[in-house]
């Protein structure tokens, strides 16, 4: 297992220019609980597994950009402030597509929910946690008796003790970067890619580790229902068609 940390953070210029795209389509979707499709176009509702962020700057971009009204279709974003069961809301055809990750749908398969990956939009995905830089923790093994604020119901938090050999003081993940800022002792959860930078304007110097050190590496993947991909190819082939566009345009 690595014991270097690493720097895969988005750079800031992006992240802003996500974080104000994705802020002004959310007010548009809070203007109305449950507004309706514009004339002409489907309405497909893509449900995120967290708020607005750079991480997802891929669809809301192609949102802005009208590639989605192109292929048909009038897409909301939903976010979330916590966690939820994607897999459950796209098998139940609640909402029409969701993002997740590729080892959690298998955990979601294996429980006997109707899913199926569409594609992925990460070839990795960037969770891992972040620390202060002068904590001394130099590898996953090292948050061995130390206080961690992660999601305790995920899969890979037992996964990683039992991998490691580790017990970690687990402390209930609320999405606030506050807690790291103000304490230097506690570890948090993070996206690589996002929280690192946030908690740096602050002026807190961390580091991070990914949880692919420890043979974890799964794909960050937008799902959909086994009828739907089943039943209605058409729809998901014109919502696959217009996202990628506005991922490469977005990574460009």
């Amino acid at each position: 297992m690595s014991t270097r940390t690493h720097d895969v953070r988005l750079p800031p210029w992006r992240v802003a220019v996500a974080l104000l795209l994705c802020l002004a389509l959310c007010a548009c979707d809070r203007a109305g609980e449950q507004p309706a499709a514009a004339p002409g176009l489907e309405r497909v509702i893509l449900q995120a597994d967290w708020l607005a962020e750079a991480e997802h700057g891929g669809f809301y971009l192609a949102r802005l950009r009208g590639y989605y009204r192109e292929q048909g279709l009038d897409v909301e974003i939903r976010g979330t402030a916590t966690p939820i069961d994607t897999y459950r809301l796209a098998a139940a055809g609640d909402v029409h597509f969701a993002l997740g990750t590729s080892d959690n749908l298998i955990v979601a398969l294996s429980r006997g929910l109707p899913v199926v990956g569409v594609f992925p939009y990460f070839p990795r995905d960037p969770q891992g946690v972040m620390f202060r830089r002068d904590s001394g923790i130099r590898s996953l093994r090292d948050l061995d008796g130390r206080r961690v604020k992660i999601s305790p119901g995920l899969h890979y938090v037992e996964y990683m003790q039992r991998t490691l050999g580790i017990r970690m003081q687990l402390v209930p993940m609320d999405g606030s970067t506050a807690q790291v800022v103000t304490d230097p002792d506690l570890v948090q959860q993070c996206f690589l890619t996002n929280e690192p930078w946030i908690v740096g304007q602050a002026g807190v110097a961390v580091d991070v580790l990914p949880f692919w050190d420890m043979a974890r590496d799964p794909y960050r993947i937008v799902l959909t229902s086994r009828a739907l991909a089943t039943e209605r190819p058409d729809l998901v082939r014109r919502f696959v068609t217009a996202t990628l566009r506005g991922w490469k345009e977005y990574m460009a």
